[in-house]
Parts: structure tokens; sequence; C-alpha cells
């Protein structure tokens, strides 16, 4: 469970770019000529990572512009594999289908973050509304499991009253209201994640092999709407009662959506936390990891794991290779900055300054680039260019 932290506010202001603990910018007649500039895109979950990276960097290489846009994890790719944005941003591993596409056997997944994908829902009343200090866990959140998201999904569960969900919450009262899903439409790895977890964990989910960026909807149910866009699938729910959807936990957090209690593989009932994610992702390391991370670990049998977890990613061409987009002086700039986001002294340091998702209070070690660099590991993690897994110290 999450502990006492602003989370709300600091989900928030990442989420539109405003950080108000940034160091005052240099003015325009202080600042340099801008000697150098490149593009990260993709992912709209990683929006406000890539915008807090990129302002903190800027600030200490007043020389060095990067502009972030927003497009999708599939669009992500193709633009840094093509080389009209030299960064990609991705909330899920890069696909063998990506790599197979012409040019782009060379692109690499570097881990940047730790995330988790939290099933939210709406429910009136006042059992329901509560929340813990934290200002976003439900005092009493809706018990699901994974076989209970899928029957929603699949049309099998229909109300918020059937007994399959009933008995995962004894004593409480639910309504006898039609259950509104809503559905993400959008090419994002939030649905890979959602797919690969169901796919893990209920045989009549698709089969999980090499889950792309569009999970195969059931048929449509009565009263599901299908959304293109997390911004608008938030929205709906927090103004729809007796909906049901998932999104990325910053976005989960910061319209302070409320978060079921999802029942992971060792059959224990979480919240999403990102002590609960890094618990998770060690285990995957712990019982052997691919060095190129990728591989879901979505499904984790250890009592304090959330289900389901994942990484997010920066996407690059392994040597940041030379094109007319990218000239040896703009090269250097993007690896210097993917190294800074490794550094305890830089990326880390700014990122754990917000404390986005440091509920323990606590300073982690779990990755160790090639380079001999260690960092401290929480909500956000960068990564170097190169990258091996350590399982040194792991937690269950």
């Amino acid at each position: 469970m999450r502990r006492v932290r602003p989370v709300f506010m600091i989900a928030a202001l990442t989420l539109v770019g405003t950080l108000t603990t940034a160091p005052p910018r240099a003015t325009q007649a202080q600042r340099p000529r801008i000697a150098v500039s490149f593009v990260i895109a993709g992912s709209t979950t990683m929006l406000g990572l890539a915008q807090l990276l990129s302002k903190y960097y800027e600030n200490a290489h007043p020389d060095i512009h990067i502009t972030v846009n927003a497009t999708n994890n599939a669009d992500g790719f193709t633009e840094a594999c093509a080389d009209t944005a030299q960064i990609g941003a991705s909330d899920n591993y890069i696909q063998n289908a990506q790599l197979a596409e012409p040019g782009c056997s060379d692109m690499i997944n570097i881990p940047v973050a730790l995330t988790v994908e939290p099933v939210v829902y709406n429910l009136p009343g006042a059992y329901f509304t509560p929340r813990a200090a934290d200002n976003f866990t439900p005092l009493h959140p809706l018990k699901l499991t994974p076989r209970v998201v899928a029957g929603i999904y699949l049309c099998q569960v229909s109300r918020w009253d059937d007994p399959a969900i009933t008995v995962l919450n004894p004593g409480v009262t639910l309504p006898h209201q039609p259950i509104r899903i809503f559905q993400n439409g959008e090419a994002g790895g939030d649905n890979a994640v959602f797919d690969q977890w169901l796919s893990a964990s209920d045989a009549r989910w698709r089969p999980p092999t090499d889950a792309g960026q569009h999970p195969q909807w059931a048929p449509t149910c009565r009263g599901s709407v299908a959304s293109v866009g997390t911004g608008q699938i938030v929205q709906s729910i927090a103004n729809t009662p007796y909906s049901i959807g998932h999104v990325g936990f910053d976005y989960a957090v910061a319209y302070r959506l409320w978060a079921a209690a999802l029942r992971n593989a060792a059959g224990q009932f979480l919240t999403p936390s990102l002590d609960g994610a890094y618990v998770a992702l060690r285990r995957a390391i712990a019982h052997g990891f691919p060095s190129d991370f990728r591989r879901s670990f979505v499904s984790i049998a250890s009592p304090n794991a959330y289900n389901p977890s994942s990484l997010e990613y920066f996407l690059v061409h392994r040597d940041l290779r030379l094109t007319p987009q990218t000239d040896a002086a703009t090269r250097q700039a993007i690896k210097d900055f993917l190294h800074w986001t490794v550094s305890a002294n830089g990326g880390q340091k700014f990122i754990a300054m917000i404390e986005l998702g440091r509920s323990s209070g606590q300073t982690h070690f779990l990755l160790a680039p090639t380079a001999s660099v260690r960092f401290p590991i929480r909500c956000r993690r960068p990564s170097g260019v190169s990258w091996t897994a350590s399982s040194s110290n792991s937690s269950s």
C-alpha cells in the first residue's frame, strides 16, 4: 500500500509538464545559441516523464533543445526507427514484428520507468468513496480477480452485484446496476500490458504470443464504450457512475480514480503501488530475465508483487547511427542525455525530488549498466544505452 505522499498533485504536475521544483531557467540573454536539438516521440503515458527529464536536462545544458511529441507507442517506434524522431517512448517492449520491419532490426528498448496498470472503477456511495491518507488508495477497495475482470470484458459478468464479484467482497452491498465498460482503442502499451496480464491469467483470453499494441477485444458488451485515448478514458470513468476500465498509473493518480485490489498470482489482493511493482520486477529478474528486457512480468507469484506491473522504455538504434537528421554532435548529445538519465546525480536526482511512487521512502538499486554505473530505482527508472540485469538483493 502506498504511504503518505502528495501523489495526486505531483502526478498532475508531471502530466501537464509543469515543474514547480525545477531550477530557474536561464534568461534569453544568458542562454547561448541552441547548438543541438533532438526529438522524443511516442507514448502519451510517458509524456510527463519525458518532459520532466527534458526540462531538467535543458536547464543544465542550455545549448541543447529537446522536443517531446506525444503520439502513441507504435508511432514512437516507427519514428525512432525512421529517424524522424531520435528517441522513441513506449510503455511496451519492442515486439518481434517491429524488429522485422525494414531498417529496424537494431532497435533496442532502454528501461526508463517502472509502473503498474490499475483496473479503475466508479462506484458511488459512502462505503466506496473514502480514501487513505495518500489521497488516492481506497479505504475499501473493490476486490477483483483476473478471471472476473476477463469475465467483465467477455460480457459474462454484466452487473456489479454478480455473484462472481460479491463472493470476493463479502459483507459489501454492491449495486444492482449494469457495468459500463470503457475500452481503450488507442495503440498503446497500456492495452498491451492489460492484454498480457489477462492472457497469462485466464485461458479464455487469447494466447499471450507476442502480444501487440491492440488488444483483441471480445464482442462489445451492452453499455460499453470504445474510446480513443487515455485522456478520454479517464474522464469518462470519472464522470460515469458504475463504470470500469484500465488506465496507466499516473493517470489513475492524477484523476483520483478508484483502483481495484487485484488478486496476484500468489493469491493476495493488492491495490496498485510502485512498491508492489518493484517486488514484481525483482522477482522476475531473480528467476531469469532477458538482457534486452523484452519480456512481460505481469503475473508474478509473490505475496507483495502487484500484478500487472510493467516497464516503460526509451527506444533507440543500438549504435545511435549517423543520419542526415542525426549528425555526430546530435548523436553525442543523445548518448550523453541517456547516460545522464541513469546518473544518481542526474535524472534520477530530479525524479527522486518529486518522490512520485517512492512510497517506502527507500532508495532501491535494481539494474546495473555495463558502464558500471548503478542508480536508485523507484517509480521512474532512467537507464543507460546498454544494460544488464542484476538479481542481487532480491525482494519477495
